[in-house]
C-alpha cells in the first residue's frame, strides 16, 4: 500500500483549493496538496472561526489519540529554534471530525473555514501521518521568503508555522476500511512570503 498526504493550509490569491482525489475511491495510501495563503490580509478568519476550547501541551485530560496527536506535533517543532508548542483545540477537532466523517480526499474551503488543513489518506495511525508530514523537511531550504515548491514540503511547513498556536485532528475509517485523517491548525500557515519567519532551522 501506497502512503499519500494532502496538504490543506494552503490558500492561493484566488482562495481556490488545489485539486485533489476523492478518498472514497482510493485504495492507496496518499497525502493531498498543500494549501498556500497569497497575502496576509487573506488569511485572517472572521472572530468564530478561532478556536473555542483549547488544551495546553501539558494537560492530561485529553484522549489517547489527541494526546498522542498533539505530542507528536510538539516533538517535531521542538526540533525548531523559538517554534512554541501547540495546544489541542477541541473545536478544531470537531471540525476536522465532520470533514472526516465525509470519507471524500479533498480540502475545505479555507476561505470559509479560516484554518489551515493537512489532509492523509489510508496510513494506519497519527504518528505515521505525522511523521510523513515531517519527513518533507528534507528537502526544506531554510531562509527563503518562499519556497520553490512549497507542494512538496507544505505539510511540513505548517506543522511548524511559528504563528500557528491551535491544532486539532480526527480520523474515521471510510470504506474498505481506509482510515482518512484530518488535522486543522489556527492561524493558518503557508502565508506567502512568510516562510522565513515562520519556519526556522532545527536546533544545532
Amino acid at each position: 500500500m501506497v502512503n499519500g498526504l494532502l496538504s490543506g493550509s494552503n490558500f492561493g490569491s484566488n482562495g481556490q483549493q488545489q485539486t485533489t482525489q476523492q478518498g472514497s475511491q482510493q485504495q492507496q495510501s496518499q497525502v493531498s496538496q498543500p494549501q498556500q495563503q497569497q497575502q496576509q490580509q487573506q488569511v485572517q478568519p472572521a472572530a468564530t472561526t478561532a478556536p473555542t476550547t483549547s488544551t495546553p501541551s501539558s494537560s492530561s485530560g485529553l484522549s489517547a489519540f489527541a494526546q498522542q496527536t498533539l505530542d507528536r506535533h510538539n516533538y517535531y517543532r521542538a526540533r525548531h529554534t523559538s517554534t512554541p508548542a501547540l495546544r489541542w483545540s477541541s473545536s478544531l477537532a470537531a471540525d476536522a471530525q465532520a470533514w472526516a466523517n465525509r470519507c471524500v480526499f479533498e480540502h475545505a474551503n479555507n476561505a470559509v473555514t479560516g484554518q489551515g488543513e493537512n489532509l492523509a489518506w489510508g496510513y494506519p495511525d497519527t504518528n505515521s501521518v505525522i511523521d510523513a508530514y515531517y519527513s518533507e523537511s528534507s528537502g526544506y531550504a531554510y531562509g527563503a521568503s518562499q519556497p520553490s515548491d512549497w507542494h512538496s514540503v507544505g505539510h511540513f511547513t505548517q506543522m511548524v508555522w511559528v504563528a500557528t498556536t491551535d491544532v486539532g485532528c480526527a480520523v474515521t475509517s471510510c470504506s474498505g476500511g481506509a482510515q482518512f485523517h484530518v488535522c486543522r491548525y489556527y492561524p493558518p500557515g503557508n502565508v506567502q512570503g512568510q516562510y522565513a519567519s515562520n519556519v526556522l532551522p532545527p536546533r544545532s
